[in-house]
Formats: C-alpha cells, structure tokens, sequence
C-alpha cells in the first residue's frame, strides 16, 4: 500500500511537472497576468500536493484560522491542518506586514482586509509584494500546493492570477496568524459564516523560554517582554467569553500542552469542531512528528519534528529561576488561569527539572 501510494505520488509529480513547464512555455513572452486561465488548472490541480485525494470542487468552501502567539506551537497544528486533504494554507501572512509586533490599531483595517482576500483567494500584485522579497520566499514552502510549482516554475508561482486560480480550487482556506488580538477576528467572523478559529494558548514560561533562543526576538521589546505577551493575552482571553456568547461554536480554546500529551485524543476534538473527519494523511503526519524513533535526534527552533510530550515542558530544564520569577511576575493569572501551577521556590523547579 506504501509503495503503490510512493508510485502515485512519484508518477504525480512527473505529471505535474510536464504541464507547469507547458505553462511556462506557453505564457512566454505575455504577460502571465493576462494570459492565464483559471480553468487549466481543473484536473490536476489536485495532484500538484502529492496527495490523490481531493474533496470534490464544489464542496462548501470553509475558513479556518489558526489564531496564536509566536512560539506557542502554532506551526505544528497549522501543519496538522495542512495536512488535511483540500486544504490551502496561507502561513502568517501579517509577519512581513507588521514585523516582530503586534498589529496595532492603527494597522487592524490593513490586517484584517489581507486576511480577508486571502480568505477569498483574492492575491494582488500588491499584497503579494512582500512574497518577492527574497527573505520571506521560504513561507511558501509550508504551502505543500505551491510548492511543487515553485520549484517547477518560479514565475507562475509569484504570479498573483495563477496563485488565486490555484487557492481557489481548495475548498479549505487555512490562515495561520500570529500577530493580532482576538477581538479583530469579529469582522472576519461576521463576513465568513463558515470561518473557524482555532485560539491555540500557551504556558507564557513555555512561550517566553522559547523566544529567548532567537536573535530577532531578543532584539524587539514587543517579543521578548513578557509583561506584553501576557497583556495581549489577557485581552484575547476577555474578548474570548464575549465572543463565545455572540459566536458560538466559532472559536475552540486548545492548550498546546493538551495537544503535546495527547495529540491523537486533541486532534479528533479540534477535527470534530471543524466537521471534518480525521483522514489518514492527519494521523501519518502526526505519528511521524510526536514520536522520535530510537536515537533519532532533531535540531534547530523552527523544526516541528519533536518527542511532543517532553517538548511541551522542556521549559523548566532550559528557564533558571529568575526568569521564572521574572515571568511569573507579570504573567501569574495567566499561568493559573490556563491551569498551570506557580513555582514558587528554586528547589521547586530543580525538582520539576
């Protein structure tokens, strides 16, 4: 069954290969704008993925979103979504807007109306400018749909035509964002009946431990103070009992450590919030990235390959005590809140290493 399944996917991607340098070839010299069809993609656009499964075209298009803080285990449920079949996944597109910051009220409209077009696969030449940027390229490679035609054909793949033909043949737009509040998602709730959002929450010490490793974090105040995480935590969490009044069923609250200790048991419940069945490709990617194999060993902080239930609190072998003060200090409701306990003491935490 393996085997069959490499074939497929090997004989796919041969497939693929021949039509985007058709495309290529044939879109030379014009301007891909302009000559592009959206129907030529129709009949192999499910393949382009590598999967051989799609939900049928006209199924009832949804959103989802992944709403989180950097650093809180957001790239690892993203993918366990992505790896849903039919799925488009549009990875924090708001980091090149804003940066290493929140979105700021005065940029909320600007943040909201992208995630809005991407929602509706509606890509411009302007809100793909920053995707030209040689150091934001690397996001399409966790679109695992573009990216067999990135590496085909770099040309169509920046082509703003092209890549809305593409997003629209999925029936689900995922949008993983990391830079805004709760309360800004309301108008995206209000114009997307079918939106869900997954607000995924972290132990702030689990957080925090984790940015102090990144160069670029270290350097911006709004990233490494954990009196302005926890603050904008704090208002997402208030903003969350109202909203759950006036949207109900539209907003799931996960801790990523549930998701850590219990993967399969939290990825059933977040794929039952969304009415959808938990497919095979799902819990392949699952197994694969929670469960190391004997002396397999992973390196680097973007890596979403992990012994999961150790990861989930690696923070108290990496923080000392102080920084857990210092922590704790602005962040204590938070952590209690969510169901964590304080330490109080060093010998506390040296036990708990």
């Amino acid at each position: 069954m393996i085997r069959m399944r490499k074939l497929i996917i090997a004989f796919s991607f041969i497939i693929i290969m021949g039509l985007f340098i058709y495309a290529s070839e044939k879109f030379a010299g014009t301007s891909s704008m302009d000559a592009y069809d959206a129907t030529d993609l129709t009949g192999f656009v499910s393949k382009s993925s590598g999967l051989d499964f799609l939900p049928p075209l006209n199924k009832k298009k949804k959103q989802i979103m992944i709403l989180a803080y950097w650093r809180s285990g957001s790239t690892f449920v993203s993918e366990i979504i992505n790896h849903y079949p039919g799925t488009f996944y549009h990875y924090e597109p708001l980091q090149p807007v804003v940066g290493p910051t929140l979105v700021n009220k005065t940029m909320e409209h600007i943040a909201v109306k992208l995630l809005s077009d991407l929602f509706n696969c509606s890509y411009t030449r302007e809100n793909l400018k920053w995707i030209n940027l040689d150091k934001y390229r690397f996001f399409f490679q966790y679109n695992t749909r573009l990216r067999t035609s990135c590496h085909i054909s770099p040309k169509l793949c920046f082509d703003a035509k092209f890549i809305s033909a593409m997003c629209n043949q999925f029936p689900f737009q995922v949008i993983k964002v990391t830079r805004l509040t709760l309360e800004p998602t309301m108008q995206l709730l209000d114009q997307y009946p079918e939106l869900k959002i997954i607000f995924l929450i972290r132990d702030p010490r689990g957080i925090m431990s984790s940015r102090m490793k990144l160069d670029w974090c270290r350097a911006s105040r709004s990233c490494i103070d954990p009196e302005i995480l926890c603050s904008s935590m704090r208002q997402s969490i208030a903003s969350l009992k109202v909203m759950n009044i006036k949207y109900p069923n539209r907003i799931l609250l996960v801790r990523y450590e549930d998701v850590a200790l219990y993967p399969e048991e939290k990825v059933k419940q977040i794929f039952k919030f969304l009415h959808l069945d938990v497919h095979e490709y799902v819990f392949e990617y699952l197994k694969s990235h929670t469960h190391l194999q004997h002396n397999e060993t992973v390196s680097g902080p973007y890596t979403t390959k992990r012994d999961s239930k150790a990861n989930a609190f690696a923070w108290k072998s990496k923080l000392n005590f102080s920084d857990v003060v210092a922590i704790q200090s602005k962040c204590s409701d938070i952590i209690t809140g969510l169901g964590h306990h304080l330490i109080n003491n060093e010998n506390e935490l040296l036990i708990q290493k």
